[in-house]
Parts: structure tokens; sequence; C-alpha cells
């Protein structure tokens, strides 16, 4: 009976590892549950000598024609997948087999008792590690047709064999074997997690210039319409004489009023001294200013470097004016006030809108995931920034304003 169940464990912790390879969730549809059955059979038939133990190399078979039809993956990719998997799966076999032999041998525990207890290990580190993106990273990264990547995975097969044929051979973990083992995985790891956060902080990098691409063309246009401004400056002023001479007041004051609004954009320039997000900022605000949305802004960013950085900072800006021109969607009052400021290592970041009275447990709930109060999938942005949170140690304040005899939600980003 103890056989039945600790087959069925290792069995489990490969259709969880394979899955978790793929990144998906394992489910429990016909075509596992009958693939499960099928090697937990097998594995009694052998047991029971019913087949030869000639024939153990078909449960590795039928491995490969699960993944291969239930995953519907290339022949080639699936005997892959599923030999990566059972590598995986049987370092931590022999990583957790010896501490348990020690201890099982001490307490005079029966083999069967100490094999479940391995297979209950083995599962539930598969079922922590399943939660991570590792398995499916790993495979990412050996998927890759690179010399040096194929030459690392033939390596790690041959290490894999020799110490499962000592194993097989003795019978037993030796202890220079499990030095090997262990030290053998914490490099692999190690690797692998170096990798990542290189690929990580090389696809942060991409998007910066990307970013900074995109909206130098934007910083560059800016520049161009703060000349012409400059240049027509002389006959703006000479227009505001002439209807001062004629004493047409009202006039005047609606010629200053348009004025006033057709250079708003060209403050961007002279109070934020880094091209890129200024280059965003003038794009956003004419964006939002062709919506029909009054914007007003009070900024002063210093071309240093920020607490935050600029590509997160423009990911910030970004999510809280996103969030403000959708809700106004249904507001009469189409306003918006954008206030930054940044100096020594210290940035603030603002955003304000009209908006309907909220209370403090609603707010609370405006930065879990998939939440919003504007529909169906829509309340991720807010989610974003409470994860660049756990990245700079910012604060982040959100509170209800009365402004104007109006009711203001404003969102704020101190560091």
């Amino acid at each position: 009976m103890l056989e039945r169940i600790y087959w069925l464990l290792e069995i489990i912790s490969l259709a969880i590892c394979i899955s978790s390879i793929y990144g998906v969730k394992i489910k429990a549809d016909i075509k596992t549950v009958v693939w499960i059955a099928i090697e937990v059979t097998f594995m009694g038939m052998l047991d029971r000598e019913v087949i030869t133990t000639k024939s153990y190399f078909v449960i590795y078979v039928l491995y490969i024609l699960y993944v291969y039809i239930k995953f519907k993956k290339p022949l080639k990719t699936a005997i892959f997948t599923a030999i990566l998997s059972m590598i995986f799966t049987g370092l931590i076999q022999m990583i957790i087999a010896l501490p348990v032999y020690y201890i099982g041998d001490y307490c005079k525990a029966s083999e069967n008792i100490m094999v479940l207890a391995i297979n209950t290990g083995v599962l539930m580190a598969i079922v922590l590690i399943s939660r991570t993106e590792f398995l499916y990273g790993v495979y990412k990264f050996l998927a890759r047709k690179e010399l040096i990547l194929n030459i690392t995975f033939i390596l790690v097969m041959f290490i894999y064999g020799y110490c499962m044929y000592r194993i097989k051979d003795s019978n037993k973990i030796q202890s220079d074997l499990y030095v090997i083992i262990v030290t053998f995985a914490s490099i692999i790891v190690c690797i692998l997690l170096r990798w990542k956060e290189m690929e990580r902080e090389t696809k942060y990098q991409q998007e910066q210039i990307k970013l900074s691409n995109r909206y130098s063309e934007e910083y560059n246009a800016l520049v161009e319409i703060s000349r012409k401004k400059q240049h027509d400056f002389k006959n703006q002023i000479n227009a505001l004489y002439g209807l001062s001479d004629i004493k047409a007041e009202k006039e005047q004051r609606k010629y200053i009023d348009k004025l006033l609004d057709e250079n708003k954009v060209v403050k961007i320039l002279h109070s934020v001294e880094q091209p890129v997000l200024a280059g965003f900022l003038y794009r956003k605000v004419n964006e939002i200013m062709a919506a029909g949305i009054n914007i007003e802004f009070n900024l002063s960013v210093p071309d240093a470097e920020l607490a935050i950085e600029v590509l997160d900072c423009i990911e910030i800006v970004g999510i809280f004016l996103d969030n403000a021109v959708e809700a106004l969607s249904k507001e009469k009052d189409k306003s918006v006030i954008l206030e930054m400021f940044a100096m020594e290592q210290k940035i603030e970041i603002r955003v304000k809108n009209v908006s309907p009275y909220y209370e403090n447990d609603e707010i609370a709930k405006f930065f879990q995931y998939n939440y919003s109060t504007k529909g169906k999938n829509r309340g991720i942005g807010l989610a974003k920034i409470k994860d660049l949170q756990k990245k700079y140690k910012f604060d982040i304040l959100v509170e209800m304003q009365e402004i104007h005899n109006k009711n203001w939600i404003s969102f704020s980003v101190i560091k």
C-alpha cells in the first residue's frame, strides 16, 4: 500500500514540474489522470515482477508521450522538457534523501517509510517552486539554441547520470556523492538566478533606450515650439498694446487667456530639465488637452539623478494621469492637476482630479490587482505602483480634498 502512495507522490511531482516548466498550472484533466493511473499500474507490475526490470524504460517513454500529447509540443521539445523535469525532480529527491536516510536509520524506520518521506518532501518542494517562475525561466534559458547551453545541458545530464549510477550500484547515497550533488545543484541555481537578474536588467535598459528615443523626439518638438513662441512674442505684445490703446479690456483679457493656454505646454520645457521626462509630459499633456480636459501643472525637476528612475517616474505619472482621465469620463467638471517636485534625492508626484467621495476602506482597495471602480480588469495600474513601492520604499498617499466646493481625489507618491 505504501509503495503505491509514494509512487503516486513521485508521479504527481513530475506532473506539477512539467506544468511549471511550461508556465501553466496543473489541471486534473482526463489526460493527466489516465497517465498517472498507467504509470502507477506499470510500477506495480515491475514491483511484483509481472514484467522484467528491463522494461523500466517504458516509464520514461510514457512520460514523454504524456508531455507530447498533453502540451501539444513537438516531439523534440517534449523529450527535452521531460528530461529536464526528471533531472530537476531527481536532484531534489537526492538532496532530500541523505538526511532522511540518516534519520531513518537512527529511528530504525522501514525502507517504505523513508521513501514515502522523501517523495512527500519532493512534492512539497515542487509545489513551492511551481508558485514562482523559476522553472519556466530555466526552460526559456535552456531553450535558446546556443552551443554553450547545449554543452551545459549535456554536462548536467552526464553528472546526473553518474550520480544515479553510483546510487543504484551501491543502493545508498554516499556522503561524497551527496556533497557533489548539493554543490552542483547550488551552482546551477546561482547561475540561473544571476542570469534571470541580468535578463531583467537588460530588458529594463532596453526599455529605457526605447523611451529615450521615443520622447527625445517629443522633447525636440517642445524646444521648437518654445523657439516659435519666443519669435511670436513681439507680435503678441504689439497686439496687446493695440487692444490697450482702444480700451478693449474684455477682448484684451480673452487674448491674454488664449495666450496663456497656448503657451501652457512650453512651461514644461523650463520646469522639467530631464529631456525624456519632459518629452513624455509634453505628449501626455497634449493628449489630455485634446480630450477636452483642463489640466493645470506645477513642475520642478532638475537635470540630476532622481530618487526614482526616470523610466519608473514615467510609469507612475502615466498611471496616475490615465486613471484620472478615465475617472473624469462621467464628470461634468473635467479638471486635472499634476504636481511634480524633485530635489536632493527627494521626489513628490501628485495627481488630483474631480471625483465622487470615497470612504477609506474603498480607497484601500484601489491598489489591489483587478480591483477597479471603472470596470473589469482595469485595476492593474495602481497595483503596479504598489510593486514599485517595494523597489523604492516610497510612501503612497491617497486622500479626498475639497477644492472650490467640489470633491477631488489626490494620489501622491512621496520619497
